[in-house]
This record gives C-alpha cells, structure tokens and sequence, in this order.
C-alpha cells in the first residue's frame, strides 16, 4: 500500500525521527485521514487493523510501564532506569517491595507487560521480512521507486532475500568501521553488484570510539590529516560507499578532503583487534523495530 504525501499534507507535519513517524501514521490510518493510492494483497482494512492493534498495544504497554514505576517510587524506591522492566532483573526488583498487597500488583503488573510485549511480538511476526521485499518489488513494478535497498541486516539475513528476490537489492546499508568491518557482508556486495553503504563510518560518536584509535591517530599524524579522514579514506579504498552526518560547513569540508592511503595504513587498519557494534538495531532481531522501553 502507498499513500501520495501531495494528498496527505498530515505526513508534513512533526519529527521525522523513524518511532515517532510511525505512530503518526499509525494514528492517521486509525483516523481515516490518509488517501488511499494503491494496494494489492493486503487491504486498506487490513492494514488499518494491524495499525490500531499494534497502536492500542503500545498505548497499553506503556500505560503498564508507567504504572509499574509508580508503584516504586510510591514506596520511596528509585527506578530511574529500564532495569526494572528486564525479567532477569525482576526477582531483584521485586524483593525490595515488602508489603505483601503491593508485592503482588507489582506481579500482576510483570504479568501484564509480558503478556503485551508478547503479543507485539506476534503482530510484528505476522510480516516477515520477505513479504516486505516482495510488497516492495511492486513498487517498482508499478513506477513508485526505482531502486529498493535493505538496512540493518546480517549476511545470513541478506542471503535468503537475495535469492528469493526477483528484483535483487541495489543496496546495502550497515554500520561499518574499522571495529565492524563487515567484511564477509562486504565481500558478498561485491560479487553480487550491490552497493554497500556504511553507516557510522567514523564510529556513530562514541567516545572513546575508532578516532581515538592510537592505530588510526598514529596514521593520521603520519600521513597529516586527521583521523576522521583516515577512517573515510580507509573505507573508500576498500570499496565502500559512505553516509555520514557533520554538524558544521567545516566538518563537511573535511570529509571531502580525503586522499589515498598507502597500502602499509591500510594493513594496519585492517588488522586493529577491536570489535564492537555500537549501534544496536540489528540486534533487536526485528528488522526496522526498537520496541520502546525493550533496551536494558
């Protein structure tokens, strides 16, 4: 299903961050405000049920949340954290409440935010992740795009798409530094003519992160520039394309200003022991989902 943004003014309006987007447009289906363009197997009227299903589970799980928390601090008991939504935490949690009554709303409460986070589950499950590859592919059969791509995912994830795919993925984004090279991944865009482009590739703004690096920083005083250009020029030599996001003109410049690196940098690069993911949503094990209040 498409909507025309032309038609649907609404969509203009608030944050683009990805969680607030889809409420909103999980609210405006709900509300019968969007104009209908196209769909295929999947019916407007089912859509707009899977919307206000998923809608009315997110409202009551953080509805149980916040009571949760509540019922804590009634009780004088910090909980500034998400720790005390994680089950591993739980017994923890729960030994600090002494009076047996509140005990056991606190229980029901556990209960009741198991019983909802399971049933988004279900709903998330109910779409994989081919059937949107597939509902994609006929988006550009019916002249809505030209070129559909993947995001956040494994080479074990990309290769069963790929090969069920019958218009193959143009591209491939992923975070790639030099302490996530993704290289297998890599290497299978490459045979595969599929464009891999790295996200976060100067480190996603950790601190301490790759440009602090001594292999990167002892590189970039021996070639001078500076370790954001090293970690630029490294990923353009190995074949990468690149997505990053300065803050100011002059940073923007500096990422422009690279140059080839001699092949000995490159080695050493290549060879930093260092492996850490630090953008996590391609372990939360559902594609283009980060379930609020599931991060403990």
């Amino acid at each position: 299903m498409v909507y025309d943004p032309r038609k649907n003014a609404l969509l203009k309006v608030g944050n683009k961050n990805d969680r607030i987007d889809a409420r909103k447009l999980a609210e405006l289906l709900r509300a019968n405000l969007l104009s209908s363009v196209f769909h295929e197997d999947t019916g407007l009227r089912a859509v707009k049920e899977l919307a206000r299903s998923y809608l009315t589970m997110t409202k009551d799980l953080t509805r149980v949340m916040v009571r949760l928390k509540a019922l804590y601090r009634s009780w004088a008991i910090p909980c500034a954290t998400k720790q005390v939504y994680a089950p591993r935490h739980r017994a923890e949690w729960l030994a600090k409440i002494r009076e047996a009554s509140v005990h056991r709303r606190a229980e029901i409460y556990y209960q009741q935010l198991d019983a909802l986070r399971s049933l988004q589950q279900q709903v998330k499950k109910d779409v994989t992740l081919l059937d949107t590859w597939k509902a994609m592919e006929s988006l550009v059969d019916h002249g809505k795009c030209r070129a559909i791509g993947l995001s956040d995912i494994t080479l074990n994830e990309l290769r069963p798409i790929y090969e069920s795919a019958r218009i193959k993925p143009a591209v491939v984004q992923v975070e790639a530094h030099p302490y996530l090279p993704e290289t297998e991944l890599l290497e299978f865009c490459k045979r595969k003519g599929i464009v891999f482009l790295a996200f976060a590739p100067l480190g996603h703004g950790v601190r301490p992160g790759p440009l602090e690096d001594p292999v990167i920083s002892a590189i970039a005083a021996q070639v001078a520039k500076t370790p954001a250009q090293v970690l630029l020029a490294w990923a353009v030599q190995r074949g990468t394309a690149l997505l990053t996001t300065p803050r100011t003109a002059a940073w923007a410049q500096e990422n422009f200003n690279i140059s080839a690196l001699p092949e000995d940098a490159l080695e050493e690069i290549n060879r930093i022991q260092t492996r850490q993911r630090l953008n996590d949503v391609v372990k939360t094990g559902i594609p283009g989902f980060i379930p609020q209040g599931s991060r403990t």
